[in-house]
């Protein structure tokens, strides 16, 4: 069987289908949003604060939380700020 030229197929205007389609009942109502499954967001939510270097904490809090800590034991610490936040790298590291 010998091989022929095929010729273009004629283009059927799209105006032409959806004017065949029958008016939707339900076009003035908003699209129901559909909630996440239980743990989804948690879990997104894991993975985006693993893969980032931020600190967790703000500084200010966790400056207030070592003096707490601090301030329990018997003894005195006097503390700057660089230490403080050597404490708080070193958990943020360790996940």
């Amino acid at each position: 069987m010998s091989r022929t030229k095929e010729t273009a197929r004629t283009k059927r205007s799209i105006t032409a289908k959806k004017s065949k389609k029958a008016p939707s009942a339900v076009s003035g109502l908003k699209k129901v949003h559909r909630r996440w499954r239980p743990g989804t967001c948690a879990i997104r939510e894991i993975r985006r604060y693993q893969k980032s270097t931020e600190l967790l904490m703000q500084c200010a809090p966790f400056q207030r939380l070592v003096r707490e800590v601090s301030s329990a034991s018997k003894r005195c610490y006097s503390a700057d700020a660089s230490a403080t936040l050597q404490h708080e790298q070193p958990g943020i590291r360790h996940r």
